[in-house]
């Protein structure tokens, strides 16, 4: 299962490492998908594709 990461005040959460705006700094991290907020179009792209380079899974 991936982590899911968000800005500390944003409502925008991401999974994949390749991801050109996953935040690398002030964010929050979360074990289970989470249930409020939006979820990243460029994230839900890549996993579609199947390039998404999950955080937290190697």
């Amino acid at each position: 299962m991936p982590i899911y990461r968000r800005k500390n005040n944003g409502d925008t959460w991401h999974w994949c490492n390749n991801c050109s705006v996953l935040p690398t700094s002030d964010y929050k991290e979360v074990k289970r998908k989470p249930t409020s907020g939006k979820f990243c179009n460029q994230c839900t792209g890549k996993e579609k594709k199947g390039n998404c380079e999950k955080i937290g899974i190697a």
